[in-house]
C-alpha cells in the first residue's frame, strides 16, 4: 500500500495500520521543521476535539504531542452582537469532561505522528521524496520518484491535499465553488495568560475568532472579503493591531505584539468519488469546506 502525503491525515492512517500484516509506504515531500520549546507558535493550528484526540491516542501519537506543546480549551462561546446576553457557551463540565479539546499547531501534530509511524516495522517513511509520475492501474499503481526510484502498491491512498496529484492522475473530478471570503490568521502575544476558551463572533463580513495557545499567546482568525483581507495584510504592524483593537470584542484583552500573519482564500471542494478500484482519497484530497465548519 502506498500513501501519498505524510501530513496529519496520511500519517494518522499510516499509524493506524502499524503492526498489521500490510506493507505500507508513506511518501512525503519534506520533513517538518524540528520542534523546539523556545520557538514561537506556528500560525497553522487546529482545534482537536475529544474524538480526534482519541484517534491520536489510539494510534500511539498523543504522548508525542503532549511532550511538545498544546493548549486545552474547556469552553467554546459563540455570539453575534451581545456576548453577555445573547451567546451560546459550551463547557466541558456540562458533559463531565476535563476539556472539550486542544488547540495544537499542525506541525506538532504531524511531528508526533511521524515519530510514531517510524516505530512501526511494517511502515516505511519515504522522505524527502518528490513524485515525478503516477501510473494508476486498478490492480497495482506505480509511482516514480524524481530520483528514478519506483514504488508499487496494490492500494493507492491520496492524502496529498486539496490540489491532489493522486486525484488528478486517477481521473477523479471535483465539484467546487469559491466562498468569496478569505481567512486572515494572525499569531499574537496577549496580556492575558493562557486562556481556556475559544470563541467566535459572527459579523456581516464573516466571523472573528480567537484560539488560545500556551503561555501569553493566541491565534486570531479574521474572516473577511478578499479585498479587505489584502488591505489588512498590507498594513503596518501597528496599523493592523489598531484594526484588531477596533474590530475584535473587548473579551480578547490587550494585544502586546504581532508575531505573524497570513491570509488564504476559502473554497469548497468535493471529489466526485472518494474511492475507485485500487485508490482512495482522504482528507483535503477528498473534500475541503469552510474551516469554521470543522472536519473533526
Amino acid at each position: 500500500m502506498l500513501i501519498v502525503g505524510g501530513g496529519m491525515v496520511g500519517a494518522t492512517i499510516a499509524c493506524a495500520l502499524g503492526g498489521t500484516e500490510l506493507s505500507v509506504g508513506v511518501i512525503e515531500l519534506r520533513m517538518p521543521e524540528p520542534f523546539d520549546h523556545d520557538q514561537a507558535h506556528d500560525m497553522r493550528v487546529s482545534a482537536i476535539s475529544l474524538a480526534s484526540e482519541n484517534i491520536l491516542r489510539n494510534v500511539g501519537a498523543w504522548s508525542g504531542l503532549q511532550n511538545k506543546r498544546l493548549c486545552p480549551y474547556r469552553r467554546l462561546k459563540t455570539w453575534e452582537v451581545d456576548a453577555e446576553r445573547a451567546a451560546t457557551e459550551f463547557n466541558s463540565a456540562d458533559i463531565g469532561e476535563d476539556h472539550l479539546g486542544h488547540i495544537v499547531e499542525n506541525r506538532v501534530i504531524q511531528l508526533g505522528l511521524l515519530e510514531q509511524l517510524q516505530q512501526c516495522d511494517n511502515v516505511d517513511l519515504i522522505c524527502p521524496a518528490d513524485i515525478a509520475t503516477i501510473d494508476y492501474a486498478a490492480g497495482a499503481s506505480i509511482i516514480t520518484l524524481a530520483d528514478g526510484q519506483q514504488l508499487f502498491g496494490r492500494l493507492l491512498i491520496g492524502a496529498d491535499g486539496a490540489q491532489s496529484k493522486v486525484r488528478s492522475q486517477v481521473g477523479i473530478g471535483v465539484h467546487s465553488w469559491d466562498y468569496e471570503q478569505h481567512a486572515l490568521v494572525a499569531s499574537v502575544a496577549t496580556e492575558l495568560p493562557q486562556q481556556d476558551i475559544t470563541w467566535q463572533q459572527f459579523t456581516p463580513t464573516g466571523p472573528l475568532a480567537f484560539l488560545p495557545l500556551s503561555g501569553h499567546q493566541g491565534s486570531l482568525v479574521w474572516y473577511n472579503t478578499p479585498a479587505e483581507a489584502r488591505k489588512l495584510l498590507a498594513m503596518s504592524d501597528d496599523a493592523f493591531l489598531a484594526a484588531v483593537d477596533s474590530q475584535f470584542p473587548d473579551c480578547l484583552g490587550g494585544i502586546t505584539g504581532l508575531l505573524g500573519r497570513a491570509a488564504f482564500p476559502l473554497r469548497r471542494q468535493h471529489a466526485q468519488e472518494y474511492v475507485k478500484e485500487g485508490v482512495a482519497l482522504v482528507g483535503d484530497a477528498a473534500h475541503t469546506i469552510h474551516p469554521l465548519a470543522g472536519q473533526g
